[in-house]
């Protein structure tokens, strides 16, 4: 395996992450994909939550999965390493994160898969920094954003629901409203 055929490509995307069909390479006897995917999620005092909401600084982030990438692949020996990850919304159902390597054996590309994930987890590239629910309020939906996400040190924020009405929207032929309220 020589030095040229090693390949890291990482990068942000703005909204919601997509599989990408990797490189060939013709000693890779093993490949793992991991789509990391916004789910369902119901609480009794937030709602239905509806996305998620992260935001990097672009150049550190990118140096990070960079590192990340990099250090998995000569830790692991692997042929390809790609990162994506999302900044901004990702509604539920949609992916915010994308891992694929390619190794020689398939041992490395599942040990190698698990460890990308557990760094991006811990640093938390790109900062997860809201989720917006949707919560029923007589009769209509109220749509909530909410923190619930982690700092980059891993510290967990303060929840401060702030009632700013940022637009109304009629539904259907009811003409109930929607008040949309966000966290910061």
């Amino acid at each position: 395996m020589s030095t040229e055929d090693k390949s890291v490509d990482v990068s942000l995307v703005n909204g919601p992450v997509n599989y990408e069909e990797p490189p060939f390479y013709r000693q890779g006897g093993g490949e793992n994909a991991f789509l990391g995917r916004t789910r369902h999620e119901e609480s009794a005092s937030h709602g239905i939550l509806k996305l998620l909401r992260y935001e990097a600084k672009e150049s550190m982030a990118t140096k990070m999965l960079q590192q990340i990438a990099q250090e998995a692949m000569d830790r692991h020996q692997l042929l390809f390493v790609r990162i994506r990850h999302s900044v901004g919304e990702v509604p539920v159902g949609d992916a915010s994160v994308l891992v694929q390597v390619i190794g020689i054996h398939r041992k490395e590309t599942f040990e190698a898969t698990a460890e990308i994930m557990d760094r991006l987890k811990k640093k938390v590239i790109p900062n997860r920094v809201g989720k917006s629910y949707s919560i029923p309020l007589s009769g209509s939906y109220m749509e909530a954003g909410g923190l619930g996400g982690k700092t980059g040190s891993g510290h967990a924020l303060l929840l401060l629901i702030l009632p700013i009405i940022v637009s109304r929207v009629r539904h259907g032929k009811t003409g109930v409203s929607s008040i949309h309220l966000h966290e910061i």
